[in-house]
C-alpha cells in the first residue's frame, strides 16, 4: 500500500490522503485510468500534459502521451514537451523513433 498522509506518525490524524503518484489498485478509476503493459495511465494527467500544462507523469503516462501524439506535428510536440517539462527536441526525437519503428514494422 502507498504512503498515507495522516497515517500514525505521519502528519494530521484527522484524515488520511493518498500521496500523488502512488498507484493503489484498490482505488476505483471511474474510467479515468487505463491499464497498459507499462502500468496504469492517468488519462487526466496525460490530457493536461498534452495541453502544455506542467504535470508530473509516470513512465507509463509519458509512453502513452508520446504514442498518442500525431506524427511530425511540431506544435503538438512543443505543447507536450512543455507539459512534461522537457525540451521539444526530446519529444520530436521520440516521435521520430516511434514513426521509424512503425515504418519498419509495416515493411516486414
Amino acid at each position: 500500500m502507498g504512503q498515507l498522509i495522516g497515517a500514525p506518525g505521519h502528519g494530521s490524524p484527522a484524515r488520511s490522503v493518498q500521496l500523488s503518484g502512488v498507484y493503489d489498485p484498490d482505488q476505483p478509476s471511474d474510467g479515468l485510468t487505463l491499464d497498459t503493459p507499462a502500468g496504469p495511465v492517468d488519462l487526466i494527467a496525460v490530457d493536461r500534459a498534452r495541453r502544455g500544462w506542467p504535470t508530473p507523469l509516470t513512465i507509463a503516462d509519458r509512453a502513452y502521451l508520446l504514442a498518442s501524439l500525431p506524427a511530425y506535428n511540431r506544435p503538438a510536440a512543443e505543447l507536450a514537451a512543455r507539459g512534461m517539462c522537457v525540451q521539444p527536441d526530446a519529444v520530436l526525437r521520440a516521435m521520430t523513433r516511434r514513426n521509424a519503428r512503425a515504418r519498419m514494422g509495416a515493411a516486414a
